[in-house]
């Protein structure tokens, strides 16, 4: 246990046998592989048929999977949805401008209103 009273020192202590014991765990497995002899020789030719595997090309056809699927949907986002969000904008666009004209008229109106007499006050 750690001479200090903190609970970092503590923690890194415990975690510390925790790999000690998995270590040990593991050591403990390998040597009763060794007992058995059989197991450890079909471990090792498994090893062999791993290492001598083509996973070099099945990796390979993997990724290549992979880019045609990214590809697909980059090209669905940047076709469909691209050509949408364009649709929305020009008329988002169109929207603003007539907003703003139609300040512009208020803005007249109100500018005609204020420069001619009130018809109301001669009647």
């Amino acid at each position: 246990p750690p001479q200090e009273n903190s609970i970092v020192a503590w923690q890194a202590a415990v975690q510390q046998a925790k790999i000690e014991l998995e270590k040990e765990r593991i050591r403990g497995m390998m040597l009763e592989l060794e007992k058995e002899g059989v197991a450890a020789e079909q471990w090792k030719k498994f090893n062999e048929l791993l290492a001598s595997a083509k996973l070099d090309s099945v990796l390979e056809l993997q990724r290549q999977n992979v880019d045609r699927i990214n590809l697909k949907r980059q090209e669905y986002q940047e076709g469909q949805v691209g050509k949408e969000l364009n649709v929305l904008h020009t008329q988002y666009q169109q929207l603003v401008d007539k907003v703003h004209r139609l300040k512009c008229a208020v803005s007249n109106l109100k500018g005609e209103i204020a420069s001619h007499p009130s018809s109301t006050a001669n009647s």
